[in-house]
């Protein structure tokens, strides 16, 4: 049973009602006191009520104090938005955004069994829609290694995203966007020096995390510091992170 801080009653910062109108959960954001605890169909009407509710905001952040949601707040929005648009198109942005938002909340969870299927879907329906060569099916392609990664399955994540490494080096579009990127990048810093926030480098930031628990040091220092300009050095921590959104967003 959720507790409210200190001595105050615990209610639902919505409905104002307690556990008598059902189970009171932590908001999963840095809400506390009045505003910690809620019941989940009453965020979910809200999200439902609102003129946004296609937007990942509405779904994904607390509109009060703007932090992605957590635990199982996060997981109950993702499960419920998920059922709503699941029978809707592969094309459809909303139905995307939802399955990757299972994905994320499964990984969080620690259930990265559920997870790798809905980067598999995910996976499947990029290479309809983009073909294998598009930079956003390479993004799909390298998550899904990341996955393989936190099930232990280091040999086939390696081999996953050492293939999305070939094709983002090889395709002319991938490296037609990176350049762009990399040139929008250095006219916001006037000039300066900026780290490499490109897909190439996320490739190769994860590789060195997957070698690193592979024990293949020096593969492992390579490609960090192919990712970051030479500056990388391996940390024994790097194949234990998950991001709460991957590539996709």
């Amino acid at each position: 049973m959720a507790e409210a801080d200190g001595d105050e009653e615990a209610t639902c910062w919505i409905c104002y009602d307690g556990e008598s109108a059902g189970q009171l959960l932590r908001s999963g954001c840095a809400c506390h006191g009045a505003c910690g605890l809620v019941h989940l169909r009453c965020l979910v009407s809200a999200a439902d009520a609102s003129a946004y509710k296609e937007e990942d905001d509405f779904w994904v952040a607390c509109p009060t104090c703007k932090e992605m949601r957590s635990g199982p707040t996060q997981l109950g929005l993702a499960r419920v938005r998920w059922g709503l648009v699941k029978s809707r198109p592969d094309s459809d942005y909303a139905r995307q955004s939802a399955c990757t938002e299972m994905a994320v909340a499964y990984i969080e969870s620690g259930d990265f069994s559920s997870a790798q299927k809905f980067r598999e879907e995910l996976l499947s329906v990029d290479r309809r829609m983009h073909g294998d060569e598009h930079p956003q099916t390479v993004s799909s392609l390298t998550n899904y290694g990341k996955i393989l990664s936190m099930r232990c399955e280091y040999g086939k994540a390696r081999d996953v995203v050492e293939s999305a490494l070939r094709t983002v080096e090889e395709s002319t579009l991938c490296q037609q966007l990176e350049a762009e990127a990399r040139a929008e990048a250095a006219a916001e810093m006037d000039g300066r020096a900026c780290p490499d926030g490109s897909l190439t480098a996320a490739i190769k930031m994860e590789l060195g995390s997957i070698h690193l628990e592979l024990a293949d040091y020096d593969k492992a220092q390579r490609h960090f510091e192919d990712a970051v300009g030479g500056d990388a050095k391996p940390s024994t921590g790097a194949g234990r992170h998950t991001e709460r959104v991957g590539c996709r967003r």
